[in-house]
């Protein structure tokens, strides 16, 4: 646009959670409500999701997919195989994608994108900014043991998310000057609280609950860690960490909480927003 003003690149980051995820809707619907746009945006696992969907114009879609997920229709995306490098091959998913992306491709969305992989083969990340969306999408989601791994002639691919579960460094790699990044992982306390977790009371959780609660500050503790140095202008983290990273029939919640998250942060959000226009003013007249 020619009369747009000028400014710094504004990036937003959007986390990894699993059905979490959903809140990412809201947050989303929110931003979108107060007339934000993004130049940059990436995200990890279900945060790339979120975030294609979003850029794409499809948000819509991805919550009425986000509210029908629960009982036969959750079901119906899990293909099950006996053998295999996960539990679910993953081809369901994958032609839901398609059923909503088609052959698009991530270069024709309109700002740069990039959902974060993990290659076994090397030990390292990838940026994953090229390709059909509806693949790319799948490799973000690939959770290891539970989806099947993604084969290329160069990488054995699973859902980078968890090295790099908030990627801030992947949106300043693709020029993001004034970051805002949002964590479904960080709001610890709620994890607590839904366990029942109190010094010298019973513990009430099953193993497996124990378990996902200690993977909840590992990847809280990575994810700051990750960001350390060069972190984003504002995080927000929604208060949804009393609902368990499997409850995806909990969407209309979530998408809910995300929401009211976002409208309370408006706020704090324009300000990074008008500090972007304030640096590219500046650094123009001193051009």
């Amino acid at each position: 646009m020619s009369g747009a003003v000028p400014r710094a690149k504004l990036g937003l980051v959007l986390s990894g959670g699993a059905a979490r995820g959903w809140a990412h809707i809201g947050i989303l619907q929110a931003l979108t409500a107060a007339g934000l746009r993004f130049d940059v945006v990436t995200g990890a696992s279900i945060g790339a999701v979120a975030g294609a969907f979003y850029l794409a114009g499809k948000l819509d879609g991805l919550e009425r997919d986000a509210l029908e997920a629960k009982g036969l229709r959750l079901a119906g995306y899990a293909d099950l195989q006996i053998r295999g490098a996960g539990l679910l091959g993953g081809q369901r998913i994958l032609k839901r994608f398609r059923q909503h992306f088609g052959t698009m491709r991530v270069e024709d969305l309109p700002v740069p994108f990039a959902s974060i992989g993990l290659d076994l083969v090397t030990g390292k990340e990838r940026l994953l900014t090229r390709g059909p969306i509806a693949e790319v999408l799948r490799t973000s989601i690939s959770l290891p043991g539970i989806f099947e791994p993604i084969v290329t002639e160069d990488a054995v691919l699973i859902d980078g998310g968890l090295i790099q579960p908030v990627p801030v460094n992947a949106c300043r790699a693709l020029g993001a000057e004034r970051i805002i990044a949002v964590d479904l992982l960080g709001d610890y306390a709620g994890v607590a609280q839904a366990r029942q977790l109190r010094p010298g009371a019973p513990i009430k959780s099953n193993p497996f609950q124990v378990l996902t609660t200690a993977f909840a500050v590992v990847m809280r503790e990575l994810g700051q860690v990750r960001q350390a140095g060069a972190p984003a202008d504002l995080t927000l983290v929604p208060p949804i960490g009393h609902i368990q990273t499997h409850e995806f029939h909990r969407a209309e919640e979530l998408i809910a909480l995300g929401r009211a998250a976002a409208e309370r942060a408006l706020d704090g959000i324009q300000a990074v927003a008008d500090a972007a226009s304030l640096q590219r003013r500046c650094t123009t007249s001193k051009a």
